[in-house]
């Protein structure tokens, strides 16, 4: 079995559970049943039943089925890897090829026909389904459409979308492979409209008139059942046109569900922690979970029960709603901000501070952003979020040559860090940035140095007196040289200037001066002091989710050192061990021949 690919979202190829209540749509499954080859297209408003049809058809052949819910945000790379995870949760030793894509430069097309021929060569019929393709990124159409032309013949695909797909689909009509479901052929018949009445205690009968209202629409046919069940009335609306239906099942909400909505419609997505956050009170919280198990308002998203994305269409007529109340809205978004924040969504609460034109906060985020991506290792992260970072950093042009040289210096080779920062200095000198960059050009250059061997560089860039320090984690890495050279001087100097300033962003702890006091304490034989302030460290360092070359490698070792003192030589090594090789993959030899020595020393 292979290991997970990366940046895979398990609840994004994982088939969502069918709600109990919902009638099993069989003249729609009927289609689906017919031999491969077979593309079936759902086409319809959010509220007809798509996923739900879909998650039956999936859930009558598991071991055939391929689930992908697009992020407008994917790369091709990323849709593949869907894709080819999707496929092994039924096969778990498919495609080997894809395996090389982990440290090789993606060649989409090839992957296309990889992937192509992987069906092709399954021994079976196999289903893809993509719940929102709408969401597909418009780069990728060029691969969408090659797929297209060379799906194998042995595959069905259910395809659902919320508008018309943007490539052509003629070899699939040509072979009478080709159907599409409009909305008319997803909204339901008398004979459902009348189980799904008796399901929810309803007088069909009598009360058909009311329930005819909604046009057979799924979602208005189960709001009506819903609202008749507990009060009696329904949607009092002669409208035709779906926007003004909802908006007029809106208006006939319960004051209560109304105002969880209306809280939560500035989330792209949500999360369980987040209504808790954004739901004032346990009531209104446990009213939010009986509105995400009918599936009716608030859609789960896979089957995990605990992310869940808002009807769109509902979520828009609320959204224009508050437009006629831009204090109320303003109120909305900004405690949105706050909770996206406190969840680290940072990028989505970025762009709710433009929309209601709080540019210097969404500014000061972008640094915690950016700190969040290099400490993640996220590198298609960073990728992604290029252009809206340079915009914020104020540099112009060598913006995503800066956010590269970042990239390298947090998870590539020391040989790659080093030509990145000179294409970096080229392109400052040349765009008369080198100033505005100087700090980051001495963290990277002081990483370089450390990561190289030469400590005696690290810690003279550091104290040069021309230098304009901005970067703790410059002057921690300087640190870290000046006590392995046991230089207690030159770390007393350095300890001394880290104190004069200010930690990257006021609202995170900082981890990098008591590091460097720490190493001092210990220094100076005071062994409490110093192994009190490393647990610290490394147990905020898990907190922050920092990894790579900001994990904790320095009080490691120092707790490690305290431990031998205190006679824990086993607790000692155990904790050795667990960072050696993270050490090692990045680049951090000073501290992984530390390791190996302080471990030779205790075992002796």
């Amino acid at each position: 079995m292979y290991e997970i690919l990366p940046g895979v979202s398990l609840s994004r190829i994982t088939p969502p559970t069918v709600p109990p209540q919902f009638i099993l749509r069989k003249s729609i499954l009927e289609l689906l049943e017919k031999p491969a080859p077979l593309a079936v297209f759902a086409i319809a408003p959010s509220g007809f039943g798509k996923t739900i049809l879909a998650a039956q058809w999936a859930a009558m052949h598991p071991e055939r089925t391929i689930w992908y819910t697009p992020a407008l945000t994917d790369t091709f790379k990323d849709l593949v890897f869907h894709c080819v995870s999707s496929l092994r949760r039924f096969k778990p030793e498919a495609a080997p090829w894809i395996e090389k894509y982990r440290s090789q430069e993606f060649d989409p097309r090839t992957a296309v026909v990889e992937f192509a021929n992987e069906i092709a060569t399954f021994g079976s019929t196999v289903h893809f389904i993509t719940d929102g393709a709408h969401n597909i990124n418009p780069i990728n159409e060029e691969f969408t459409q090659l797929w297209a032309e060379l799906a194998p013949e042995n595959l069905k695909t259910l395809t659902i979308r919320n508008n018309l797909p943007p490539i052509n689909y003629s070899r699939a009509i040509a072979i009478d492979a080709f159907h599409m479901l409009k909305p008319i052929d997803l909204a339901f018949a008398e004979d459902e409209i009348q189980v799904l009445s008796d399901n929810y205690g309803i007088d069909y009968l009598a009360n058909q008139n009311l329930i005819s209202k909604v046009q057979n629409w799924p979602a208005g046919v189960l709001m009506t059942l819903k609202t008749l069940s507990k009060t009696g009335n329904a949607v009092n609306s002669e409208f035709q046109d779906s926007k003004m239906l909802i908006a007029a099942t809106l208006d006939n909400l319960e004051p209560s569900i109304y105002s969880i909505l209306e809280k939560l419609v500035y989330f792209e997505n949500l999360s369980q922690e987040q209504a808790r956050l954004a739901l004032s009170t346990p009531g209104q919280y446990q009213s939010f979970l009986r509105l995400t198990s009918e599936g009716i308002f608030v859609l789960p998203i896979g089957s995990s029960g605990e992310d869940f994305a808002i009807n769109e269409l509902i979520k828009g007529a609320i959204v224009a709603k508050l437009k006629s109340n831009p204090a109320h809205s303003h109120e909305l978004i900004s405690k949105t901000v706050e909770i996206l924040i406190k969840t680290k969504q940072l990028a989505e609460a970025i762009n709710h501070l433009e929309e209601i034109g709080e540019a210097n906060r969404a500014g000061e985020l972008v640094g915690l952003h950016v700190r969040r991506l290099l400490w993640d290792n996220d590198i298609d992260g960073m990728l992604k979020s290029i252009e809206m970072i340079s915009k914020y950093l104020g540099i112009g042009s060598i913006g995503p040559d800066l956010l590269k040289a970042s990239l390298a210096m947090a998870c590539g080779s020391l040989d790659e860090l080093s030509v990145k920062i000179k294409v970096l200095e080229q392109a400052a000198t040349s765009s008369g940035d080198l100033k505005n960059i100087a700090g980051d050009l001495l963290t990277m250059k002081t990483r370089l140095a450390f990561g190289s061997g030469d400590l005696t560089k690290a810690i003279a860039i550091n104290l040069a007196p021309d230098v304009n320090h901005e970067s703790l984690f410059s002057l921690r890495m300087a640190a870290n040289a000046a006590f392995l050279m046991e230089d207690i001087e030159k770390l007393e100097k350095l300890v001394a200037i880290a104190k004069t300033l200010p930690p990257p962003d006021v609202s995170e702890v900082s981890i990098h001066l008591p590091s460097m006091e720490a190493l001092l304490a210990l220094a100076e034989g005071k062994l409490r002091d110093a192994l009190d302030s490393a647990r610290f460290v490394i147990e905020a360092t898990k907190e922050m989710g920092a990894t790579g070359i900001w994990l904790p490698y320095d009080m490691v070792y120092c707790a490690a050192e305290v431990m031998r003192e205190f006679g824990e030589e086993n607790n000692a090594i155990a904790l050795l061990e667990w960072y050696k090789g993270e050490a090692k993959k990045f680049f951090m030899s000073p501290w992984l021949a530390a390791f190996e020595a302080k471990q030779a020393l205790i075992e002796c």
